[in-house]
């Protein structure tokens, strides 16, 4: 009896190790990110942003405030984006909510509108930075440096 307890106590040290080790840090380094978006001279608000490397497992992506300001996330919070070369798009549709300020069944309406919308929404900034395989804008993350960038849409 003793035997069995010692070999379910010795187990369930293994299984709680093997869930410590699955952390946040089992993803590949990110870099911390931000920078603001400017169009026509003014701050974009409400817009996302996205950073893709073409090696990175997934995109970085971001909301801008009212300043245009924004901090990119890839696994947690204001994390960052993949280090090396990226692709940013930038997109801003006419009447719809920022996601961020939306909370429960409203944000799960707008994600759904968002991913099947009944019209396609009206861009308000140029239609060629919505997508990064349509998009010229590239930027350098570094690592171990401040990644801060100016992102200006023009027409």
């Amino acid at each position: 009896m003793k035997r069995s307890i010692a070999y379910l106590v010795l187990g369930l040290l293994g299984l709680l190790a093997g869930v410590a080790g699955c952390s946040s840090e089992d993803h590949p380094a990110v870099t911390p990110v931000s920078g603001r978006v400017m169009y026509r001279g003014q701050p974009v608000a409400n817009a996302h942003v996205t950073f893709m490397n073409e090696s990175a497992v997934r995109a970085a992506t971001g909301v801008t405030d009212e300043q245009g300001e924004f901090q990119l996330t890839t696994f947690e919070t204001n994390d960052g984006a993949a280090p090396g070369l990226n692709k940013v798009a930038v997109t801003k549709a006419t009447g719809m909510a920022p996601v961020t300020d939306l909370e429960g069944e409203a944000y799960a309406q707008a994600m759904q509108q968002i991913a099947t919308p009944t019209k396609p929404p009206e861009s308000e900034i140029p239609i060629k930075y919505a997508n990064t395989n349509t998009t010229p804008l590239t930027v350098e993350v570094r690592p171990d440096e401040e990644n801060r960038f100016e992102i200006t849409l023009e027409d």
